[in-house]
């Protein structure tokens, strides 16, 4: 790969071999950077849960 993808994938792969080294089962694709959605999260709030979990870290 040629451009910024290149540089995200050699970050996956040090971030990868970092957790694997501590014990940790880490594989490149859960590193790896995703810019887009999924298309089955297209209609989801990405803010669902934001106020019950900022209530709760406030008691």
């Amino acid at each position: 790969p040629i451009g910024d993808i290149r540089g995200d994938i050699q970050a996956a792969q040090i971030a990868t071999a970092v957790f694997n080294s501590q014990g940790a089962k880490a594989t490149m694709s859960d590193m790896l950077l995703r810019w887009q959605r999924d298309p089955d999260e297209e209609g989801a709030d990405p803010f669902a849960g934001l106020e019950a979990a900022l209530t709760a870290a406030t008691q």
